[in-house]
């Protein structure tokens, strides 16, 4: 969608419709599962948040209703796949970003050992909560355009060993429910 100028307009046009016809405050975009994995695709993303805010701000002052408030839920770190969000659009065009700080492991893509679904700070890894946090302020977006997320659930996995449960634990799937989520 956001590759084509006219597929962009569209989107925007409609969202902010919608936003309108419905009395709502603000948009988030969700753009998760199939993160923008390219630099292209963080380019294209960043065209599509200034578009987005210019789009909001000209509609703003026609109808004189109040801007709508617009934030982007986006992965746990600044950088993905070696590419980094456009932090200068998103600092000028978002009011924040609701940094998606968990799914680092699950028993359904890390079936073979125990790992922190949403870890402040990882033992067995660099990926982490305070990990992506300093990359996204280390990449330049202020403070306090992050807003972190946490999930309210965790996960099970079946042990290979009971009387092993410590992170990194060896482990065949999911435990519990089907995917292993627990609420």
């Amino acid at each position: 969608m956001v590759i084509q100028p006219a597929s962009r307009k569209i989107f925007i046009n409609s969202s902010i419709t919608r936003a309108r016809e419905n009395g709502f405050h603000g948009l988030d975009l969700d753009w998760d599962w199939k993160y923008p994995e390219t630099a292209e695709k963080m380019a294209n993303m960043g065209t599509f948040f200034d578009e987005w805010r210019d789009s909001v701000a000209t509609g703003s002052r026609d109808s004189g209703m109040p801007e709508l408030i617009l934030t982007a839920a986006v992965y746990y770190s600044a950088r993905f796949n070696s590419n980094t969000y456009p932090i200068n659009s998103i600092e000028r065009s978002l009011d924040w970003v609701n940094v998606m700080a968990y799914d680092f492991s699950a028993p359904g893509w890390s079936h073979n050992y125990t790992g922190p679904p949403a870890a402040l700070y990882n033992p067995t890894g660099p990926v982490s909560t305070s990990s992506g946090i300093n990359a996204w302020i280390g990449n330049g977006l202020s403070s306090n355009k992050i807003l972190l997320g946490l999930p309210f659930y965790g996960y099970a996995w079946k042990l290979l060993d009971p009387k092993n449960h410590i992170v990194g634990a060896p482990a065949n799937g999911s435990a519990l429910s089907e995917d292993g989520s627990q609420t």
